[in-house]
């Protein structure tokens, strides 16, 4: 797992790296051929922990009271950044490019409660089209699907984007 910010609850804005099979630092070294990766600042102010594991990218979410939008409840604008985070991270983990939201479809189908448990978010791109040659570059866009799931494993929020890879210097 790869902590992006100093406290899940009130992280501080930080060069932390992004989500990496690494564990440890959560680097990929430079001699790995993978270079440093920076995550944004909305990952690291909102705490998110990621690791690679089924379905695809997996993010964990701890909410406090200033997270609040209707009394009890996380703000549904909050939810959608940390499902939006860890969509975007998926280009990172899987190939190691960097990508914006293009596109975000939300459903929410329930409340999100603020009770001090730590939410899932899982993000998840469907299989590449048979046919694409082995070693050839990222596609240039990426469908992806995510979902923040309460801590009994109920899907609260579910979301469907398009990531468009960028560069850096972007």
């Amino acid at each position: 797992m790869v902590e992006t910010g100093r406290s899940p609850a009130r992280a501080s804005r930080t060069d932390s790296p992004a989500p990496s099979s690494t564990g440890g630092s959560g680097r990929d070294e430079s001699e790995a051929g993978e270079g440093r990766r920076d995550a944004t600042s909305w990952a690291s102010t909102l705490g998110l922990v990621w690791s690679k594991e089924p379905p695809g990218l997996v993010s964990t979410f701890l909410p406090v009271a200033e997270h609040r939008g209707r009394p009890g409840f996380l703000h549904g604008g909050l939810a959608t950044a940390v499902l939006d985070e860890t969509m975007a991270a998926l280009s990172i983990a899987a190939d190691g490019t960097h990508s914006v939201t293009a596109t975000l479809d939300l459903r929410f189908r329930m409340p999100v409660p603020l009770d001090g448990r730590p939410l899932r978010i899982e993000a998840w791109a469907p299989p590449t089209r048979p046919g694409r040659a082995p070693g050839t570059s990222p596609p240039r866009a990426r469908k992806v699907h995510g979902r923040l799931l309460l801590p009994d494993g109920t899907p609260a929020v579910e979301a469907t984007g398009l990531f468009v890879r960028v560069t850096i210097e972007q």
